[in-house]
């Protein structure tokens, strides 16, 4: 078997950083409540930020090295009451529509 030459390596390692990107924020989206978004580049579906690597790996991956910390530490600015459904903004400590507690769970 020959060995790797260098562009096939390099080849590996696109393929390979644009799968890992793709699974990396897909796991990073789970830990998100349902139906949270976070605005800019965070809240890009992890299938675009693969096609990006894959197509202008140059600009992409080292962006999304930069972002990714912004992707694992959003958090919403608001919380969904679970007696009434409406939202109030996380300074309160409990739901201002109705006078629900915050379940500190």
């Amino acid at each position: 078997m020959d060995d790797l030459g260098s562009a096939e390596l390099w080849v590996l390692v696109w393929i390979a950083t644009s799968v890992w990107v793709f699974a990396d924020s897909l796991t990073l989206r789970t830990k998100w409540p349902k139906g949270f978004r976070p605005s800019g580049l965070a809240g890009e579906h992890p299938g675009t930020w693969m096609a990006a690597v894959f197509l202008i790996w140059i600009i992409a991956f080292p962006l999304y090295l930069i972002v990714r910390p912004s992707i694992r530490d959003a958090k919403p600015a608001e919380k969904r009451c679970a007696k009434c459904n409406q939202t109030y903004s996380l300074e309160y400590d409990g739901c201002p529509h109705c006078a629900q507690a915050v379940d500190n769970v």
